[in-house]
């Protein structure tokens, strides 16, 4: 299945969660960032950058740093990938459309969540865990219980 898909609006489309850098070539990567510093949101939202790419709007947050998330309860998912990593310390929710590789969705996959809905994905942090359609991060769960945190 290819990931240049084209989508009607309303309808299912596939969205990848996860850091843009795996995403963006590195020949695309300066201008990308230089978009991103363009899209700075006021300081009391949610997302820290949105910016349009490739026609397809990119909603971008900050993680603080390196780091990883896996959120095990997610639905509609594309794939058994459960996990992202970040390495420029920033996460991106876009639109498959918006990815600049012609690879095969098996292949994004691995670099982060694909996830498969007629809108896109939420990411939200509350009192430093971080959510995904209302879903926590199971990676940093100290506790014994299925789902609790």
């Amino acid at each position: 299945m290819s990931l240049r898909n084209s989508e009607v609006k309303g309808k299912e489309r596939l969205w990848y969660v996860g850091d843009p850098c795996y995403v963006i070539e590195g020949d695309k990567w300066d201008a990308f960032c230089e978009l991103m510093w363009k899209g700075k949101q006021p300081d009391h939202a949610e997302e820290d950058y949105i910016l349009q790419y490739k026609g397809e709007e990119i909603r971008i947050y900050s993680n603080g740093g390196d780091g990883s998330w896996t959120f095990d309860y997610i639905e509609n998912l594309v794939g058994t990938n459960r996990s992202f990593w970040a390495d420029s310390g920033c996460i991106a929710v876009m639109p498959a459309g918006a990815i600049d590789h012609e690879h095969s969705i098996e292949h994004i996959h691995t670099q982060g969540i694909v996830i498969k809905s007629r809108r896109a994905p939420v990411l939200s942090v509350e009192d430093d865990v971080w959510y995904l359609n209302g879903e926590a991060d199971t990676s940093k769960c100290d506790c014994e219980c299925e789902g609790c945190c």
